[in-house]
């Protein structure tokens, strides 16, 4: 099955949504289907661009 994931917050973060979400998908990637994200770069809890990521 192909799964698009579209939402603000993703992995790398380590708390919140983002967490869970970047689980869910690699669990999902594990059980053989083909996932694909949308997310904004990671930010949380610092509320600003992580290091190394580009808002563009």
């Amino acid at each position: 099955m192909r799964i698009l994931i579209y939402g603000l917050n993703y992995s790398p973060e380590l708390t919140g949504i983002g967490k869970y979400t970047g689980e869910m998908a690699t669990w999902l990637l594990e059980q053989g289907h083909e996932i694909c994200a949308i997310a904004t770069p990671p930010y949380y809890p610092a509320w600003q661009i992580w290091q190394g990521y580009s808002a563009w």
